[in-house]
């Protein structure tokens, strides 16, 4: 049970600073992102700073996740080009920071 619940706080906290993302770099990033998902070889100096645990390109835009535990994920997601509507009750589910960026969380 003790196990758990330390199991619990430290995703909590993890997640907590998974959230944190300076509104100034908020633009940046999503300019990045979008150089990278059309195949652009640039510097990167905005993602590399978040150092993600990965880097996902799909056709839906880029997943920079930020953190993982056991079968949950957090991070951000900068939709390709156009407007984005996630689903309201969807696994991963989206919250908008601004300029193009989303955070995405996965709860498993």
């Amino acid at each position: 049970m003790l196990r758990r619940i330390a199991s619990g706080a430290v995703l909590t906290l993890l997640a907590a600073c998974g959230r944190d993302l300076p509104k100034a770099d908020l633009a940046a990033l999503s300019a990045e992102a979008r150089m990278m998902a059309n195949g652009a070889s640039d510097e990167f100096r905005t993602i590399a700073r978040l150092k993600p645990l990965r880097i996902n390109v799909r056709e839906d835009g880029v997943y920079l996740m930020m953190g993982e535990h056991l079968v949950e994920a957090w991070g951000f997601f900068i939709p390709h080009d156009g407007p984005f509507e996630p689903r309201a009750d969807g696994d991963p589910s989206f919250q908008q920071l601004g300029q193009g960026v989303w955070r995405y969380d996965v709860a498993g």
